[in-house]
């Protein structure tokens, strides 16, 4: 069923996410056994750096308790580690192990090549250089209410 025609105010931010989904098939980092969740929460430790559990489950849309459950494997594996900061030590936090980035970086090598081609092949030079300085604001902007 179609959904219902929406205002002009509307941001159609829930669109993002099949479409994100679908052309970076984030689930799919090669040569892991990685759940998705496992596999954003790579990648948000890549960008961000060290995050609490509490910012994890946040960026994960989950608990604590299934925060925990998805970084347990991931310390076991030495993707991430785990750490008390001096200042704080009454939260945990996590961080990427050198294979962790390691997974990531090639990860986005592999990624950034296939949505070149999809690209390549969908758009004209003029719609890719619009759709690029797009994402670049919509991140920045973004990235304020985060």
């Amino acid at each position: 069923m179609a959904p219902a025609q929406s205002d002009s105010s509307e941001i159609p931010l829930l669109r993002l996410i099949p479409l994100i989904n679908r052309i970076t098939e984030i689930n799919k980092i090669k040569d892991t056994t990685l759940s998705k969740s496992q596999c954003i929460l790579l990648i948000a430790l890549y960008y961000r750096g060290i995050l609490s559990m509490g910012q994890i489950a946040s960026a994960l849309s989950s608990s604590k308790e299934q925060a925990t459950r998805v970084v347990a494997p991931l310390v076991d594996e030495n993707y991430v580690k785990r750490l008390e900061l001096p200042d704080n030590r009454k939260h945990v936090y996590v961080e990427l192990t050198d294979k962790g980035m390691a997974v990531i970086e090639k990860f986005n090598q592999e990624i950034r090549l296939e949505i070149s081609s999809k690209l390549d092949t969908s758009l004209s030079a003029n719609e890719r250089e619009e759709l690029r300085l797009c994402i670049n604001r919509a991140v920045e902007l973004l990235s304020k209410i985060d």
